[in-house]
């Protein structure tokens, strides 16, 4: 298959300060496409890269495709098509950034259909403290397409996709261990159920020693938040 040679990018962004504190977070839209080339989007703000802990999560919305049969192009929304499992995905990461949320390997349509998208897909924070999404090792191939009466079912050529959505970081205040921007009782009940060895990733082990003990559970009660 001649991959395409036009690339095209949008990003939506709300108004939002250029820098966020602990305990503020970020949400950063994104809207994708390409034809077939590596993409790769930035958020237009960032947290502290420096941080000791964040929260991070992404979710897609919207999942199109565009395909030619003989002379005719269209786009079709596929997103419900895509399991909700892997429509959305949140973790809480030990900084400093970088930082990668996932990277896995996608498919169109689902085994044991033959693929007709291909990709590897990353979401992460760079090293400066961005949001970043990037789609790598593309590739298209064709797709049975249901075109409804007279037609029916017809081979097509995929020529492109799109991706939207929102990726979403906070960065945690020192002691919040369930990474809802308190420290609580939820935080001290989960440093006492995680007791003893905790090997990463472990939120609850706040000073990243492989264990949780008394400097974390110290760590929780200096910081703790009274609403």
């Amino acid at each position: 298959m001649e991959r395409a040679s036009w690339l095209s990018v949008c990003v939506l962004a709300a108004g939002m300060t250029s820098y966020a504190g602990a305990g503020e977070a970020l949400i950063w839209p994104f809207d994708i496409a390409t034809s077939g080339e590596d993409v790769a989007w930035t958020s237009p703000t960032g947290v502290d890269p420096d941080a000791t802990r964040y929260r991070i999560g992404y979710q897609l919305d919207l999942v199109e495709i565009d395909v030619t049969w003989l002379v005719f192009s269209f786009t079709l929304d596929v997103t419900e098509q895509i399991p909700p499992e892997a429509r959305t995905a949140e973790a809480v990461l030990p900084g400093p950034a970088p930082l990668e949320l996932l990277s896995l390997p996608i498919a169109f349509p689902l085994p044991p259909d033959p693929p007709a998208l291909a990709a590897t897909f990353s979401v992460g924070i760079d090293k400066a403290g961005f949001g970043q999404l990037v789609l790598e090792d593309i590739a298209l191939g064709e797709i049975e397409v249901d075109l409804g009466p007279p037609f029916g079912v017809q081979t097509v050529q995929l020529d492109g996709f799109r991706f939207a959505g929102t990726v979403t970081a906070l960065e945690l205040i020192g002691g919040d261990v369930t990474g809802d921007g308190l420290v609580d009782f939820s935080d001290l009940v989960q440093v006492l159920a995680d007791w003893g060895p905790c090997p990463p990733p472990c939120p609850a082990d706040l000073d990243g020693d492989g264990q949780v003990g008394f400097v974390d559970l110290l760590e929780v009660l200096a910081e703790w938040s009274d609403v």
